[in-house]
């Protein structure tokens, strides 16, 4: 991490103008009174801003009630709005709708927060909502903030105390992948959590399982073309560099030879298979862990897994134990996480085999729509090539639902996912957006795919030809 010019409460002086903002807006919240409405994406990254908001409120005495939501869309804002709430707080959405949210807000008499980090208009300016986007500070949403660091700037703000609640920041933003070498408010947010001592540093590999063939096997990530879900190639390639197979996997973290060796190993197949450094690196690590009761270890990426499956499998109402770190309800929904892996696996291993080919994209029909991002996310990182986005579409109830993917190469080339789905989606009845790297959109089970992905082709192919000359 880069050493910063710092203002004398240890504040980077890039991010005072944020965190003056995140002041404010926690004197407001403190005003107010009556029943809360937080609304919440339902990935990692919104799912932590809600535990960390949730942790909030209850600090402050709130009376509040919770909801997830996949997307937001004129339809279920509508829905949102006709709820019964005296406070409306968004997290990780919100993009677009401020100004019908903010005049409906005026209209009803209520008022409302916006915390967010995707693209939006900075322009207006809002009578009855106050709204906290990572770009009106000069910080890429891309990149540099996601909901759930810029949430624990209000946290901060509130009580240093809840410093505590770091690595629930750190899971989100290691669910948007802004975690490996990170910038702006996403590296104070690290700084912070390593100086108050609240996570610690791992340095090696992570793997999970009884014994290294099935811990190499089945963690999940790194996918390792040919291995990843096969155990008796597995066992080969341990074997090749001279280690046990059945070695229990806690000789990995008293074995330094050991970690170097396997390392190496998994370093070079995942180099020869393409993956970026950047990628290479969350694999490596370092990782980032934390106690509780001064013995049970979480890893910070346990905790990604925990917030995101959660949110995936609607079972949100774990939430209020998940954000009190209760052991037993950690370990009931790391068990649905083993199983949501073991499909994520078998459909990565189907990506490679049943994609099609587009000149800017691969594309792939996933039946499972739980998982569907997922599979877009990973796929992108150790399967497609790097001068090509990935695609992942999924029946969903009466709409097809759209994943997309690319890597940041591409977007240094021009491509901006957000915008192409918006842009796309709203071309067949639908909607889109999201980030230049990561974005998603519905349209209508009517839609001609074949169409839509021939249109989105052209699309990027403009992106990629304007970008150029």
């Amino acid at each position: 991490m880069e050493d910063k010019q710092m203002t004398n409460d240890g504040v980077p002086s890039d991010l005072r103008h944020l965190m003056t903002y995140s002041e404010k807006i926690v004197q407001t919240l403190e005003s107010l009174d009556g029943l809360f409405l937080v609304v919440s994406h339902n990935d990692a990254d919104g799912i932590a801003a809600a535990s960390q908001m949730f942790k909030l409120l209850v600090q402050m005495g709130k009376e509040f009630h919770m909801k997830f939501i996949k997307s937001l869309s004129s339809e279920v804002l509508s829905e949102i709005l006709d709820e019964n709430f005296d406070v409306l707080i968004i997290l990780d959405m919100g993009a677009g709708y401020e100004r019908v949210i903010d005049s409906h807000l005026r209209n009803m008499k209520k008022y409302g927060f916006i915390i967010d980090h995707h693209k939006t208009s900075l322009e207006s300016i809002y009578e009855n909502i106050s709204l906290m986007n990572s770009w009106a500070f000069a910080l890429s949403g891309d990149f540099e903030a996601c909901a759930a660091s810029l949430t624990f700037s209000l946290l901060l703000s509130y009580d240093e105390k809840l410093v505590s609640m770091a690595p629930f920041a750190l899971a989100g933003i290691l669910g948007d992948k802004q975690l490996t070498n990170p910038k702006g408010l996403n590296e104070f947010v690290l700084k912070k959590a390593l100086d108050e001592d609240v996570v610690k540093v791992h340095k090696g590999l992570l793997l999970r399982g009884n014994t290294l063939e099935e811990a190499l096997a089945y963690t999940m990530p790194p996918y390792i073309k040919g291995i990843t879900g096969n155990p008796h190639e597995a066992r080969r390639l341990l074997e090749k560099i001279g280690i046990l197979p059945e070695s229990p996997t806690e000789d990995l973290f008293e074995d330094t030879t050991l970690m170097k060796k396997l390392s190496s190993a998994i370093a070079i197949k995942l180099a020869n298979q393409g993956v970026s450094i950047d990628d290479l690196y969350e694999v490596l690590g370092p990782h980032y862990f934390f106690t509780i009761d001064t013995h049970i270890k979480y890893y910070v990426e346990d905790l990604t897994e925990v917030l995101d499956t959660i949110g995936r499998t609607k079972n949100t109402g774990y939430l209020p134990k998940v954000v009190m770190l209760d052991p037993e309800t950690i370990a009931s929904v790391m068990a649905i996480v083993t199983s949501v892996k073991k499909s994520l696996i078998e459909y990565l291993i189907s990506l490679e085999e049943n994609h099609a080919e587009y000149t800017t994209f691969w594309y792939y029909m996933c039946e499972n729509p739980n998982i569907k991002s997922l599979v877009a996310t990973f796929g992108m990182q150790y399967i497609v090539p790097k001068d090509r986005a990935l695609i992942v579409v999924s029946r969903e109830d009466s709409n097809y639902s759209i994943s997309a993917r690319c890597h940041r190469t591409l977007v240094a080339k021009g491509i901006d996912l957000a915008s192409a789905l918006k842009r796309v989606a709203e071309s067949f009845g639908g909607f889109g957006g999201g980030h230049s790297v990561a974005a998603g959109a519905r349209v209508p089970i009517s839609t001609d795919i074949r169409e839509l992905l021939s249109k989105l082709d052209e699309i990027l192919q403009e992106q990629l030809k304007y970008q150029g000359e």
